[in-house]
């Protein structure tokens, strides 16, 4: 497929990390490469008749970057959505928010408390660790789990994993797609060598670049307290690659921009695209991988989520993957509830709300929410393999890039998506 999109200046694109056989390690290395600063999670409080959604965010610790902000965007849907709505079905919506600090310990425990004594319907995870550690749990209790993905679902994880977001391999395929729909044909990895596992990411690029007639060029790893990226750049710039994906943190990224530069590589630097802070932190022009729908459309699904968190969240920062999906997550779970969920008389319990995903959810994108058409079913759930590639110029002002391809969610403008093939 030709890609006919062009740009000026080099700019910096990444995806999440992660493999099949080390999924949780790679995806603690991509929460870590984009950490940053976040507040606790509180509970909401509850009401008679209501319906209880636990929510697990990592909203504190050395990952916590990507997810904070995701507990007050779901506590904002609610109480929109009660105050406007009435709730969903008539029931009201009750928030137990708590933080997982990135721990897996912490979020199994946080489970059980959401199930055993908070009575959850079904818990959203926006979290490094909470997926894999609280998947099984949850699906002996008949307790769906909304949320993230960040290349920890694997073929055989529970069907009641709902997420919205593409996992492995397409994440770390995106950067790539990004990478050449920049015009750059030829690309080096860099990756975290703190995390051994993070290498399998040159095995996926490998495999994948000739598919889209691009060049790997190879992997360049380092630390994520490294004061140094010279020897780094020395053998981008000796590759000849005209990309460099950098699957590591903000740290080490601000390192090889200015390394890199002094020694003449004129080509794109790729970082991933998780919230605006990042881009903030990097202060250049760049491109990126979102996961969830850009923040900054002007398609009404999206203007929305912006006058709702204007109204019910003023201070919270909601620009980043992790918020937009917690938002994609609970507006799904409104669509799934009120097309084939319990009626208001009726109490709603975890396997009601399985049973509504599984008979109401048949490709739905929500007008563009989601990143392509949805299907969730007993015997499977779609495989998620559609992003938004964008593009950020310095100060914060971003737009979804356009080019050849084919809108994998049908919509047009900037909630179009782009699909890994």
């Amino acid at each position: 497929m030709t890609r006919k999109t062009r740009f000026g200046s080099a700019r910096v694109v990444s995806a999440a990390i992660g493999s099949s056989t080390l999924a949780l390690a790679l995806a603690l290395a991509l929460a870590l490469a984009l950490a940053g600063c976040s507040s606790d999670g509180v509970n909401s409080g509850s009401s008679s008749g209501s319906i209880t959604i636990g929510v697990i965010v990592n909203e504190t610790g050395a990952t916590a970057g990507p997810y904070s902000g995701s507990a007050e965007v779901a506590k904002a849907w609610a109480k929109w959505l009660n105050k406007t709505q009435g709730g969903v079905n008539g029931h009201t919506v009750r928030i137990v928010a708590k933080d997982d600090k990135g721990d897996a310990a912490t979020a199994t425990s946080l489970a059980r408390e959401m199930v055993e004594r908070e009575q959850a319907a079904a818990v959203l995870v926006q979290s490094a660790v909470a997926p894999t550690a609280i998947s099984s749990y949850l699906a002996s209790k008949n307790i769906p789990m909304l949320g993230n993905d960040d290349g920890q679902k694997q073929p055989d994880s529970p069907k009641t994993w709902f997420t919205v977001q593409m996992g492995q391999p397409y994440i770390s395929e995106s950067a790539a797609l990004v990478a050449k729909d920049a015009g750059a044909d030829s690309m080096v990895a860099a990756v975290c060598s703190e995390v051994a596992g993070c290498a399998a990411i040159g095995d996926q690029l490998k495999a994948y670049m000739p598919k889209i007639d691009s060049e790997y060029k190879g992997l360049v790893t380092i630390a994520g307290d490294s004061t140094s990226a010279t020897a780094q750049c020395l053998r981008v710039v000796k590759s000849g690659a005209k990309a460099v994906a950098a699957y590591i943190g903000i740290n080490p990224t601000k390192n090889m921009l200015e390394s890199c530069r002094s020694q003449g590589f004129k080509g794109h630097f790729i970082q991933l695209a998780s919230y605006d802070g990042l881009y903030q932190q990097l202060d250049s022009d760049q491109l990126g991988v979102m996961y969830s729908f850009p923040w900054w459309s002007n398609a009404a699904p999206v203007k929305e989520y912006r006058d709702v968190m204007a109204e019910y969240a003023p201070v919270v920062n909601y620009k980043g993957s992790g918020p937009d999906a917690t938002w994609a997550s609970l507006k799904l779970f409104d669509y799934a509830m009120k097309k084939s969920g319990p009626a208001a008389e009726s109490s709603v319990k975890g396997e009601d709300v399985i049973e509504a995903y599984q008979s109401a959810v048949k490709n739905v994108t929500l007008d563009g929410l989601l990143p392509q058409p949805i299907t969730y079913a007993k015997s499977g759930n779609s495989t998620i393999n559609c992003f938004w590639p964008m593009e950020s110029a310095k100060g914060g002002d971003y737009k979804t890039l356009q080019g050849s391809w084919t809108s994998g969610n049908g919509a047009k403008g900037d909630l179009a998506s782009q699909c890994v093939e």
